[in-house]
């Protein structure tokens, strides 16, 4: 199995704790899947693009989900899984 190369243009980000009080104060505590305000302690940060997928950790591609949103969305995309909850 061929592991793609560890991408080195990502300079040094700002760890998840920074990114998520920022985003807490962006989104005003709410949850990017359900619209719904949460107290900060159960919002979790959350690849809008999987890392898996070839999303990076850059603040662009973060957002925060509720623990409910985020265990649903997993691995997917946010069209995905917003297409898959559609019904």
């Amino acid at each position: 199995m061929d592991v793609p190369p560890k991408r080195t243009d990502l300079g040094h980000l700002p760890s998840y704790r920074t990114h998520r009080h920022r985003l807490y104060g962006e989104q005003e505590g709410i949850c990017a899947g359900c619209d719904t305000h949460f107290p900060f302690r159960v919002m979790d940060v959350d690849h809008i693009l999987p890392r898996s997928k070839g999303g990076t950790d850059h603040l662009d591609n973060l957002q925060l989900l509720c623990s409910g949103c985020n265990r649903s969305k997993g691995g997917k995309t946010m069209a995905e899984w917003r297409a898959a909850n559609r019904g």
